[in-house]
This record gives structure tokens, C-alpha cells and sequence, in this order.
């Protein structure tokens, strides 16, 4: 990247790309497969320019824009989602975590 100058401008590239590219993407995805709703979750979200950049975007061209209310989108949400899958597989005996173990 040329020297623009300072970390700000930088900064702002690097999140203004990253968006840019994530509409792409999921306007391609959007060419062969009908959907409307993108989650936008994981650790990368967290970062709140990226986000709203993103979801910006996003909304602009049509997409409903889910983002993490009561669970967080990072490791704690996986973690999460383990007990719950752990606690389905328990009660009905078909997790597929005991599948994986066992194999």
C-alpha cells in the first residue's frame, strides 16, 4: 500500500476493502442461490467499523442483515452451540459430537 500518510487512512482502506469484498462475494453466492438474510458473525465482527460498513452495504443492496443479540458471535457463541449440541445429542442420543468421538 503506498504511504498515504497515517494509520487512520490505512485503516479506513483496509475496512472499506474488506467490506467491499464481502458484498461481492455474497452477491455472487446471491447470482446461484436465492436468499435474502446474511448473518454477520465470528470474531471478525466484532470489530464495529467492519461491521457496520458491511451491513451497510449489505442492506443497500437488498439483504435483511442479521447480527448476534443474546449470544456472542465469537468463541462464546461456539461454545455455546457445543452445549447445546451436546445436550440434544444427550436427551435423544444422536449428538453428533458422540458420532465424531466414537468414529
Amino acid at each position: 500500500m503506498q504511504d498515504e500518510g497515517d494509520a487512520e487512512y490505512k485503516a479506513a482502506v483496509f475496512h472499506e476493502t474488506l467490506a467491499q469484498v464481502l458484498l461481492k462475494q455474497t452477491l455472487r453466492i446471491r447470482s446461484e442461490h436465492d436468499f435474502q438474510e446474511v448473518g454477520l458473525t465470528g470474531g471478525v465482527f466484532q470489530n464495529r467499523i467492519l461491521t457496520e460498513r458491511a451491513a451497510e452495504l449489505l442492506i443497500e443492496n437488498g439483504f435483511r442483515v442479521i447480527l448476534p443479540e443474546r449470544i456472542p458471535g465469537n468463541d462464546g457463541g461456539l461454545s455455546f452451540g457445543q452445549v447445546v449440541e451436546a445436550g440434544v445429542g444427550a436427551t435423544n442420543g444422536s449428538s453428533s459430537y458422540k458420532k465424531r468421538k466414537r468414529a
